[in-house]
């Protein structure tokens, strides 16, 4: 385990140890855990599974804003600005979160320097993970925009194993689609041709990118710097 990623551990550990002061809460897959008009209970940290973070458009269509696995904590900007983005919050599978009231939360927060800076580390977490949303968003090509999703969920859910890196989050083709902006049937072409290349496959649901530099050379511009992160931070 490399340096950032055994800081990364250590964060999410102590973090966990604070939050496990307040209240567990489990959500089955697909059960909404906040939704857009409704005043949070308080402060979640993930301990086990993922969660979306999505608003509804005015075409009834879903926008996935964020993908917030083990260690994430939402919503965070509300725990210090006391304002809600319309965001829904739903379980993408099995959830295990501790909740702290946010009055608690913010005591901690004010009272412990270690506490601060290890939330300051959550936020540019989350800042990075808006950064790769905008830089996606900027593809104009459908296929780009689907590819540079792959690199990125790599990133932060890869796993490495022997045939390649395994993306450990079960997200649907529409789950895909609605984090960039395009159509499903895109997202289903795509894949099925990047697996008729032996570049990825699926392994129970899951997605196994089998070669990331030649998945990198398929995008119309350079993903080295992508690349690079995913190798330094699965090595």
């Amino acid at each position: 385990m490399d340096r950032p990623t055994q800081l990364r551990t250590a964060a999410t550990t102590s973090l966990l140890e604070i939050f496990r002061t307040g209240i567990p809460k489990r959500f089955n897959k697909e059960a909404t855990i906040l939704g857009s008009d409704v005043e949070p209970d308080g402060v979640y940290l993930i301990e086990q599974g993922h969660v979306k973070a999505y608003l509804i458009r005015d075409t009834g269509e879903e926008a996935v804003h964020a993908i917030l696995g083990p260690g994430n904590i939402f919503p965070i900007i509300w725990a210090f600005k006391g304002a809600r983005r319309g965001l829904f919050y739903e379980a993408v599978d099995s959830v295990l979160l501790w909740m702290l009231p946010v009055a608690q939360f913010r005591r901690i927060t004010n009272s412990s320097l270690d506490t601060a800076q290890l939330l300051t580390s959550q936020l540019i977490e989350q800042l990075d993970m808006y950064i790769h949303r905008l830089n996606n968003l900027g593809y104009k090509r459908a296929r780009d925009r689907i590819i540079y999703r792959l690199l990125v969920l790599a990133l932060r859910f890869g796993v490495k194993r022997a045939d390649g890196v395994l993306i450990n989050v079960k997200l649907t083709q529409q789950d895909i689609a609605e984090s960039i902006n395009v159509a499903r049937e895109s997202v289903a072409r795509e894949l099925e041709r990047l697996k008729a290349q032996h570049i990825l496959s699926y392994d129970k649901r899951l997605i196994v990118i089998h070669d990331l530099e030649q998945l990198g050379l398929e995008l119309s511009d350079s993903a080295s710097v992508t690349l690079s992160t995913i190798k330094e931070t699965l090595r």
